[in-house]
């Protein structure tokens, strides 16, 4: 097995392939409400942070898009 898992835009290692609380929050409200910016004021978060958290939850769950991302999440039973 390789080595952690690095963020391609921070450069800091993963922790572990398993979503923080607020990766869960933040595929959850898409799934309400599909744009990053209204998911960024519902959160009281930037577009900017939003867009981090996401990134980190693709490459945990391996996904190539934000909506594949959901749809793993989804399929996990980690968000409804």
């Amino acid at each position: 097995m390789s080595g952690p898992v690095d963020c391609g835009h921070c450069g800091l290692p993963l922790r572990s392939l398993t979503l923080t609380p607020r990766e869960v929050q933040v595929l959850q409200a898409l799934v309400d409400c599909p744009r990053q910016r209204s998911v960024g004021r519902l959160l009281g978060l930037s577009e900017h942070t939003i867009w981090h958290h996401l990134t980190h939850a693709r490459l945990k769950l391996a996904a190539r898009t934000t909506a594949q991302a959901v749809a793993i999440a989804w399929s996990r039973g980690l968000i409804r």
